[in-house]
C-alpha cells in the first residue's frame, strides 16, 4: 500500500504474482509486455502520475517559474515540447500544460496546500518520463512525493483504479464503490478477459 500524505486513504494494488508491488522509490509500477499467442504485445507508452507534497509556496504560485520548470522537465525527459499553455488562477494556483511530440506533460499547483500534481505521458521508446518526474520533484522543491508509473496500450495490463479506506477494519472495501459519478468505483485489480 502507498500511503497518501496527510490522508486516511491508501492506494491498493492487486497484481500478477511475479510483478513487484512497490520499488525502493515508492513507485507503483504496472506493466510489462504480455504474450498473446506467439506475438509479444508491446506497451505503447508510459504514463507517470506524480504527487508532490510540501513544496515551497512561492514556486507554486509563480506562473513564469512553473512554465520554465515544465520546459526543462520536457527537455530532461528527452521529449519535444510542441506547445504550452500556462494559466494562473486567482487568488492562487497555476496550471501548465505542454503538448509533446510524444504526448503531454502537465503541472497543477495548489500553493495554499503546498501541493502540486503532475503527469507525464510519453509514447515510443526514446522519451524518459521518469527522469522528467525526477526533475519536477527537484525543481518544485517537494519534500516528499509519490510516483505512479503505468504502462499504456494494448500490451499493458488492464487495470481499474480506486481508493480503499484503511481506517476501519482490514476488509479493504472500496470507498465510494457503486456510487454514481464516483471515480472511486473499485480497487486496483487486473480486469478479467
Amino acid at each position: 500500500m502507498v500511503a497518501l500524505h496527510g490522508c486516511r486513504l491508501g492506494l491498493v494494488a492487486l497484481r500478477q504474482p511475479d510483478e513487484p508491488l512497490l520499488s525502493d522509490h515508492a513507485w507503483l509500477t504496472f506493466g510489462k509486455p504480455l504474450l498473446s499467442g506467439d506475438a509479444l504485445l508491446e506497451k505503447l507508452g508510459t504514463h507517470c502520475i506524480l504527487e508532490l507534497y510540501d513544496c515551497p509556496r512561492h514556486t507554486l504560485e509563480d506562473p513564469e517559474s512553473v512554465a520554465k520548470i515544465l520546459e526543462e522537465a520536457s527537455r530532461r525527459g528527452l521529449s519535444t515540447l510542441l506547445n504550452k499553455v500556462i494559466h494562473r488562477f486567482h487568488p492562487q494556483g497555476v496550471t501548465a500544460l505542454g503538448v509533446l511530440a510524444e504526448s503531454h506533460i502537465s503541472i497543477h499547483t495548489w500553493p495554499e496546500h503546498d501541493y502540486a500534481a503532475a503527469d507525464v505521458f510519453t509514447c515510443g521508446t526514446t522519451a524518459r518520463p521518469v527522469e522528467a518526474c525526477q526533475y519536477l520533484v527537484e525543481a518544485l522543491g517537494a519534500r516528499s512525493h509519490n510516483l505512479l508509473k503505468i504502462a499504456r496500450g494494448n500490451g499493458a495490463p488492464k487495470l481499474e483504479f480506486g481508493l480503499v479506506d484503511r481506517t476501519g477494519d482490514d476488509s479493504q472495501t472500496p470507498v465510494g464503490a457503486g456510487e454514481p459519478g464516483s471515480c472511486l468505483e473499485q480497487s486496483i485489480a487486473p480486469a478479467s478477459g
